[in-house]
């Protein structure tokens, strides 16, 4: 080989080199695989079938509502995570593990209570969880959440105003 092929040889494989490990680190620390926001809104409608935009959609929603037994009820927290000399990432983490009613009444949620099992959350970094369970939450000292509505919610309004997101 001529030192000029070897050279290019060299250049080619070095700038694989940097395109693999740089695929690495944005894979690792930049891409955004949080699971997409939660809506009231995309909430009702997954429940009814409608949005709330349905001038019908208050009568079908009236009742008392039992959070379900499956993976589609969950407690979360989603919050942008500083990492020393790489950036914000947003750190996204849930439980499944809730229990609670809602009463609806006229499109207004009129009652709720819901308690969720912290030690269950869970994100997609055992690190993260861990220092949650020791530190920030400290889920090992507080392993329940309980949430009790305190005043009364037009929903309509809360879609509008944004209150609910």
């Amino acid at each position: 080989m001529h030192a000029s092929h070897k050279m290019v040889v060299a250049t080619g494989t070095m700038a694989l080199l940097i395109a693999v490990v740089g695929f690495g680190v944005w894979y690792q620390f930049f891409r955004d695989d949080a699971p997409p926001r939660v809506t009231l809104a995309a909430a009702i409608e997954s429940v009814d079938g409608t949005t709330l935009i349905d001038s019908g959609v208050s009568a079908r929603l009236d009742g008392t509502w039992t959070v379900a037994d499956d993976t589609d009820s969950f407690v979360g927290y989603r919050i942008g995570e500083e990492l020393a000399s790489i950036g914000t990432t947003e750190a996204v983490g849930r439980t499944s593990v809730v229990d609670g009613t809602v009463t609806i009444s006229g499109g207004t949620l009129t009652d709720g209570t819901l308690t969720a099992d912290m030690t269950g959350l869970t994100s997609d970094d055992s690190r993260r969880d861990q220092a949650l369970e020791r530190q920030s939450l400290e889920t090992s000292a507080y392993p329940t959440a309980s949430f009790e509505l305190s005043d009364a919610i037009i929903l309509s309004n809360a879609v509008a105003t944004g209150v609910g997101h």
